[in-house]
Parts: structure tokens; C-alpha cells; sequence
């Protein structure tokens, strides 16, 4: 009794484990309420991997038990290289018959198989048909995918689908009746208006190219065209009207189209935007693009659909956002016409983005993600209508305002033309004062050279004669003091030229000019050693007050002449037992040394301070123990202190002594 109860128990269990596990086929009835039904949901699907099962497989309880109900409206397995069987069970219960399709709405599928079973011959009957197979051969002339049901009323009858395809795996598979199917032509009509409408636009911008020239309109056309042409891949209509007798390169086609896609938006980018003078690194990113682009059409022949169908979309997807991302900086910054390229691209960008969601499975196959780039690219081209008309109006603008400013150029023309001969008369005054100018300043160098070199030498002639002539006579207490004004007349008549040819190079932009880091202590107590026996001869004593650690950043050529002619001036006009006060001091804020260099001298006027630094007006004194100079000496420190960009003045008053003050940068 035990046993049997045991055995009862068991029976149960599985009987309820079987009712469990069998799910009832969900079959699909065709009756007067129905016109169109989506059938995803109610589809049973096998994977085949390997691509090795046939009809006659499918239908064995082996493979049957493996079938699984897909339980989604729109399938869509993204990109795979697997080929997949779909199976549906109908019963027609309309007593008259209507005529029933099958219509699979994604034309890019390559290959679809569709069995029927021939109860008549007992066989599987079998229609193929896809991308890659000749339109001619279709038995409905469509861009989708059509066959015609062909079963008994009220009988359950069962229907298997065998798909494969390199590019995005999606199924939308629909039963659809005759007369509803031609009721459908409206969408046929607004899908043709939008083609309608891409081609309207190419070939305006491509008339306005032919009339403006702007190359604007020419890489917009081609973009627009690109496109026109894509869709048409995409839509089917690539074989349905244009390449059917081209079916083994169906999938070379939709990749051609993609790639003039992404090249020649990319091409419009960089010459909307300016991208070369506005965003230079975004402009190498986009020629980046573009080169891919062209390296990839050679690819198509040697590297596999499946590979490219991903990688071009991912390409896409990427200068869409680095396109828009591009315009909104540049709409930020304050760029004009890159709000309108924005409003413009960003409907189709977001469309190409929804379209790889939906061909990689990520969002549903709805009418809005479906036709999202078509809906993007009207967008599109909209608003670009708009920035281009708006580009009118900005020019029209300024031919108006440019038309009202030549109104009152007109109207002004006789003042201005009296202003500009005003103008022109001054110029040719002040070229006179100039060339004044010039000419005195070649006459006072003809007088130094004339002058002040022939007097030095008429002395150095003069005591070589005494000498020559009175050798014999002259004790050696006077040889001696002959050959020191000989040797201070040469050193004199040197100091002379050396300003000369000094100023002459810098007149001529011959001199260089080497600034280098250097103390300048240092520096100016080695200036004075050069200058000690002049002021030695006249009981004069140099006074250097310069921070020991000072920097200064100068040409120390430039600034060593500097310090010789304004040293050597100051003991000049110094009386016997003076003195000469060298001294710097740092200004910060302006990131300068000042540099002064005071005597105890006989001073200098007003009126000779006036002039001092001007050659054509500068006047010679002569120092306190009858010293000639040329006054060039000065002219040589200011035109050498402006070369440090510094600034060199004078302070004095008569009898009083002079200070000599200049600036230098520090390092």
C-alpha cells in the first residue's frame, strides 16, 4: 500500500513538472478584425551558429524541443554571423479567403528563405530572397521583403523563415492583408517626398555654387547627396531601381555610401566653421576622419562586411559628436554662423545616433527610431536653409550700410580732399625739416672730420718736428713732456674715431647689439682704471657707490662707451682737486637701474642742455684745463641707451657741478 501511494505521488509530480514545462504553441488567427499584426512576439526562434541545419532538420522533435518563443515585438540581434530559423503556426478562419502576406520591413537583410509546406507533393516548398538576391526575381516587385500565404481556411498551418546577414541582424516581420498593403502606399508617398525633397536641396545648392562660387554650397551638396544616397542603401531602393543587376555588391554599395557620408560632412565641417583658423586640433581630428574614410573604400574588397558595417557607424557616431561638441564652442566663443550649424546638425546627428541604437538593438524598432536619420536630415536641411537665408540678410545688411557710408564719403569728399592737401603740405614740411636735419647733420660730421681730426694731427705733426728738428738740443725733461702731449693728442684722436666709427655703424644698423648678464661694479671699476690717469693729472678723485651684488642686462660694448664718454666729460669740467660721484640704484617697480655720474664741474646752461643730445645743434666747450671734444660723445650715449630701450637726461646747474643719469634694465 505504501508503495503504491509512493508510486501515485511520483506519477503526480511529473505529471505536473510536464504541465509546467509544455507551453502551448502560441498560433496566430487570421480573422475579419485583422488587417496588419506585428508577428515578432508570437515568432519561435533557433540559432543556427554554424549555418549547417536544414528544413529538414528543423522539423525533427530534436531540433523542435529547441525552438524558443521570442516573446519580442521587434527582433533585433544586433551584429552577429549567426543564421536564425523563425517558425509561426496560423489558422485562417475567414471563410472567404483574403489574400494574406508575409512582409518583412528591413530591406539591408542579405539572404531570407521562407518554407511552406506542399501538402499536395508532401514537400517543403521553398522562396528565397533578400539583397543578394536578383530583383527580378522577387514574385512581388517591392523594396521590402513579400511573399504571398498560401494555406487552407481553418486548418492550422505551419510557416518556418531561415535569415542571414553580414550587417545589422533586425526581423520585422508583419502578416499583412492585400488590400491593406496598398492602403500602406501613403507611407511609400512620404518616403518618396523626403527623397523628393534631399535632391530638391542638392541641386539648389548646387545651382547657388554655380552662381556664387562659395564653396560652401559645393561641399553641402555633396554632403546632401551622400546622403540622398545612403538612405536610398538603407531603404532598399539602391536595388530596386538603380543597381539590379549589381546584387553581388549590395553590401559594397551601402559601405560606399557611408564612407562619402562621413568624408564629405566631414569636408563641409571644416569649411562652414573654419576650422583651420577657429579650432585648429579640431580641424586635424576631422582630416583624420576623412582620411579614414578614404582608406576604407580599398578595404571593402579585402576585409569583411560584417567588420566595416560595425566600424564605419562607430565612425559616424564619433565625428557626429566631435562635430557637435565643435559648434557649440564655437557658438560660445561668439562665431556667427555656428548657432545655425548646431540647430542645424544636431537633429541629423541625433538621428544617426537613434539608427545605430536601433540597428545594434539597443532601443525598440519604433516609426521614430526607425525613420529617425530621415527625420534628422529634413531637419536638417531646414535649418541650414535658415542660416544661409539669414547669411543673405547679414550681407544685404552691409551692402546697404556699406551703399549709406559711400553716400557720405560722397558727400564729404570735397572737405577731405581739402584736409588731405592740408596734410600732404604738412608732410612736405616736415620731410624739409628732415632733410634739413640731414644735411646739418652731415656737415657737423664733416666739421669733426675736417676740424677736430685735422687739429689733433696738426699737433702730433708739430711736435714730431720740434723733435725731429731739436732732438740734439732738448734736454731730457723736455723729449719728455713732448712725447706725453704726442701720446695724449693720439690717445685723444683715438677716442675721436673710435666715436666715430661707432656712430657711423650705428647710423647704418651695423652695430650689434649683444645684451648679456654681467655685475656692474665690476664692470665699471675696471672703466675707471682705464680713466685713472686722466684724473689723475688734474688731482680729481672717482667716487663708485654701486651695490657690489648689482645685475644689469646690457650690450657691454654699448655701455663701456657709455661710461668712457660721460666719465671722461666729467672730469673734463672739473676743476683741479674735484671730484666724480659714480653711483646705481635699483627701481623695482619699473625693473630698471639708474645710473648717475656727478662732477663738482663748472656746470652747464639752459640753453646748451636744450640741445645737448642733438647733433645738429650741439655745441663744443672746452674743458677746464682747455680739453677740445666733438660733442658727438653724447650723441653716441643716447643713441646707445636707446638701444637698451633706457632713457638718459641731465641735471645741472652753472658753477654748480652736472649729473649725468641714465637707465639700464636689470636681470
Amino acid at each position: 500500500m505504501k508503495k503504491i501511494r509512493i508510486i501515485i505521488f511520483l506519477a503526480l509530480l511529473l505529471s505536473v513538472k510536464v504541465l509546467i514545462s509544455t507551453e502551448p504553441n502560441r498560433v496566430i488567427i487570421l480573422d475579419n478584425g485583422l488587417d496588419e499584426k506585428n508577428i515578432g512576439s508570437m515568432l519561435y526562434v533557433l540559432e543556427d551558429p554554424d549555418d549547417k541545419l536544414t528544413i529538414d532538420d528543423v522539423i525533427t522533435p530534436e531540433f523542435q524541443k529547441k525552438f524558443h518563443l521570442s516573446n519580442k515585438k521587434n527582433i533585433n540581434f544586433g551584429y552577429t554571423d549567426s543564421k536564425y530559423w523563425f517558425k509561426f503556426d496560423l489558422i485562417d478562419k475567414i471563410p472567404q479567403k483574403k489574400n494574406w502576406l508575409i512582409e518583412i520591413t528591413y530591406p539591408p537583410l542579405d539572404n531570407v528563405e521562407i518554407y511552406s509546406f506542399n501538402r499536395a507533393d508532401s514537400i517543403w516548398n521553398v522562396y528565397r530572397i533578400g539583397d543578394n538576391v536578383p530583383y527580378s526575381q522577387r514574385l512581388v516587385k517591392h523594396r521590402n521583403f513579400i511573399y504571398k500565404l498560401d494555406h487552407e481556411d481553418n486548418d492550422l498551418f505551419t510557416y518556418y523563415i531561415k535569415v542571414g546577414t553580414e550587417g545589422s541582424f533586425q526581423v520585422p516581420i508583419n502578416i499583412i492583408s492585400i488590400d491593406k498593403q496598398i492602403s500602406n502606399s501613403n507611407i511609400e508617398l512620404l518616403v518618396g517626398a523626403f527623397f523628393g525633397l534631399m535632391f530638391i536641396m542638392a541641386i539648389y545648392n548646387l545651382f547657388i555654387y554655380f552662381s556664387l562660387r562659395d564653396k560652401n554650397y559645393l561641399y553641402y551638396f555633396l554632403t546632401i547627396s551622400s546622403m540622398l544616397f545612403l538612405q536610398l542603401s538603407l531603404r532598399g531602393f539602391h536595388v530596386t531601381y538603380i543597381f539590379e543587376s549589381l546584387v553581388n555588391y549590395t553590401n559594397i554599395i551601402v559601405l560606399f555610401s557611408m564612407t562619402l557620408t562621413l568624408i564629405f560632412s566631414n569636408i563641409f565641417f571644416i569649411q562652414f566653421l573654419n576650422l583651420k583658423v577657429n579650432i585648429k586640433y579640431m580641424f586635424y581630428f576631422s582630416r583624420a576622419f576623412i582620411y579614414i574614410g578614404l582608406i576604407s573604400i580599398p578595404a571593402f574588397f579585402f576585409i569583411p562586411y560584417s567588420y566595416l558595417v560595425i566600424f564605419l557607424p562607430v565612425c559616424a557616431v564619433i565625428t557626429a559628436i566631435h562635430m557637435l561638441a565643435s559648434g557649440i564652442y564655437l557658438w560660445k566663443k561668439g562665431n556667427k554662423y555656428a548657432r545655425y550649424f548646431v540647430l542645424a546638425w544636431a537633429f541629423y546627428i541625433i538621428g544617426v545616433i537613434f539608427m545605430y541604437f536601433k540597428n545594434a538593438g539597443l532601443v525598440p524598432g519604433n516609426f521614430i527610431f526607425t525613420n529617425s536619420m530621415e527625420i534628422g536630415a529634413v531637419l536638417q536641411v531646414l535649418f541650414i536653409s535658415f542660416a544661409l537665408a539669414d547669411k543673405y540678410s547679414l550681407i544685404k545688411n552691409e551692402q546697404q550700410k556699406l551703399i549709406k557710408k559711400n553716400l557720405e564719403l560722397e558727400k564729404e569728399q570735397t572737405e577731405k580732399l581739402k584736409i588731405a592737401v592740408d596734410e600732404r603740405t604738412k608732410e612736405l614740411q616736415f620731410i624739409n625739416e628732415e632733410l634739413s636735419v640731414s644735411n646739418s647733420t652731415k656737415d657737423k660730421f664733416l666739421s669733426i672730420i675736417a676740424h677736430d681730426l685735422r687739429n689733433p694731427f696738426t699737433s702730433l705733426i708739430g711736435f714730431g718736428h720740434l723733435l725731429e728738428h731739436n732732438f740734439e738740443i732738448y734736454d731730457r725733461e723736455d723729449i719728455k713732456n713732448k712725447i706725453n702731449l704726442i701720446n695724449t693728442t693720439a690717445k685723444q684722436t683715438y677716442s675721436l674715431l673710435e666715436n666715430l666709427l661707432k656712430w657711423a655703424n650705428s647710423q647704418r644698423g651695423e652695430l650689434p647689439f649683444e645684451p648679456k648678464k654681467f655685475n656692474l661694479f665690476e664692470f665699471v671699476v675696471d672703466i675707471n682704471h682705464l680713466l685713472d690717469k686722466q684724473a689723475i693729472h688734474k688731482h680729481i678723485s672717482i667716487n663708485i657707490e654701486i651695490p657690489n651684488n648689482l645685475t644689469i642686462l646690457a650690450d657691454k660694448n654699448m655701455l663701456s662707451t657709455i661710461f668712457r664718454n660721460l666719465i671722461s666729460n666729467a672730469i673734463k669740467f672739473t676743476l683741479n682737486n674735484g671730484f666724480v660721484l659714480i653711483k646705481a640704484e635699483e627701481k623695482s617697480a619699473d625693473r630698471n637701474v639708474i645710473i648717475s655720474i656727478t662732477d663738482s664741474g663748472i656746470g652747464i646752461s639752459d640753453v646748451i642742455i636744450e640741445n645737448i643730445f642733438k647733433l645738429e645743434k650741439s655745441t663744443v666747450s672746452l674743458g677746464t684745463n682747455h680739453e677740445k671734444g666733438s660733442g658727438l660723445g653724447l650723441i653716441l650715449c643716447k643713441d646707445f641707451i636707446d638701444a637698451h630701450k633706457g632713457k638718459i637726461w641731465v641735471e645741472s646747474e652753472l658753477g654748480k657741478g652736472s649729473t649725468f643719469k641714465f637707465t639700464i634694465p636689470f636681470s
